[in-house]
């Protein structure tokens, strides 16, 4: 790593070091983190004063268009899904399925999560299943542990497939291929992340004792759509369409 790359990293260590460390307020450490990034941008890489300022407003209008919008949309549909029972009503459904809270995580974590990455990402997709696994009776860490690690597949398409679409934008390559570039190359994770999950769920290598083909089913159910819809349709279904498929698959 060079010199220019650390410093181009100062604002995110910043920004972790004052959430973690300092214990600052999520609003104040955002902001002294783009103060940093801004005094470094004009006086290391000498940006014009107005391309700093436009691009500080691009970055607004792109939080709030369309992630806010997009975040507040999943927490509304949730809330309002809790508050009118029909959360219950998920719970006792997915628990009719199966006493096994393994095969209930596959289900939830995995498939469940994948659709809210896709629909919503920026979190939705580990706060939501984690807190249904609680209700279940897995303990709150456990949850929240295995649904961060089952998040770490499906973001290159969350937010209906913004990560993607902005890559392509920014080096001008083409969508279709990018997207199907990205699922090729998370195909291993795509497999070794259900065993993952089993694991932290089951508390150990025991756990996975009866769940290969599940595992296995998880894995090939959700990656042969989604190699499917990166290849014809783009990153916007690119994980959607497959955690529903393999939901049902499970």
């Amino acid at each position: 790593m060079t010199a220019q790359h650390f410093i181009s990293l100062l604002p995110l260590i910043w920004l972790v070091f004052a959430l973690v460390k300092l214990k600052w307020k999520a609003h104040w450490a955002i902001l002294s983190a783009l103060v940093l990034a801004l005094v470094l941008a004009l006086s290391i890489w000498h940006l014009p004063v107005g391309q700093a300022a436009t691009s500080i407003l691009e970055g607004a209008i792109s939080a709030v268009w369309p992630i806010f919008l997009i975040i507040l949309s999943a927490m509304l549909v949730y809330d309002l899904s809790v508050r009118t029972g029909g959360m219950e009503s998920i719970k006792n459904m997915l628990a009719g399925v199966s006493n096994d809270k393994r095969i209930l995580a596959l289900i939830i974590i995995w498939g469940f999560g994948g659709f809210m990455e896709g629909m919503a990402g920026f979190g939705t997709a580990v706060a939501i299943p984690a807190a249904m696994m609680v209700a279940l009776g897995v303990p709150a860490l456990t949850a929240a542990v295995a649904a961060m690690v089952a998040n770490a597949m499906p973001t290159a398409f969350g937010a209906v497939g913004i990560p993607t679409i902005t890559l392509a934008q920014i080096t001008r390559l083409d969508l279709l291929r990018i997207t199907f570039a990205s699922s090729l190359q998370m195909a291993p994770i795509v497999f070794l992340i259900p065993f993952i999950v089993v694991f932290i769920i089951g508390g150990g290598f025991r756990a996975l004792r009866g769940m290969i083909i599940p595992c296995l089913v998880a894995a090939l159910s959700l990656l042969l759509p989604q190699l499917i819809m990166a290849a014809t349709v783009g990153p916007e279904l690119g994980i959607t369409v497959p955690a529903l498929i393999s939901m049902v698959a499970l």
